[in-house]
């Protein structure tokens, strides 16, 4: 049972994985790439630590590797909510609106 004080409807995960973003319409591999962490995964959304910022309301595509040969890759398409900078690098809040299958 959680806490009060948590009202989420899914409990963050601490992750500090890399994590690539794709700025495209499709998720093509043509697209503009940028590199950054993906510092914690819920059930509807991350927070990711990136070197540019990016506007709220952006859409991408996001994949996160896997360190284990026997599981795939997360792939997601995400949609920035908020964006603050911390010292020179930039905070992304981002929802998650689809999980590749």
């Amino acid at each position: 049972m959680r806490d009060y004080s948590e009202k989420r409807n899914f409990i963050r995960m601490k992750v500090d994985a890399p994590i690539e973003l794709r700025r495209t319409a499709d998720g093509s591999e043509n697209a503009e790439r940028i590199q950054g962490i993906c510092r914690n995964l819920s059930g509807t959304g991350m927070e990711i630590l990136v070197n540019e910022e990016i506007a709220p309301g952006t859409e991408l595509y996001s994949t996160m590797p896997s360190n284990n040969p026997s599981f795939p890759s997360f792939e997601t398409r995400i949609s920035v909510l908020r964006t603050h900078q911390h010292e020179d690098q930039y905070i992304l809040g981002v929802e998650i609106t689809e999980v590749a299958s």
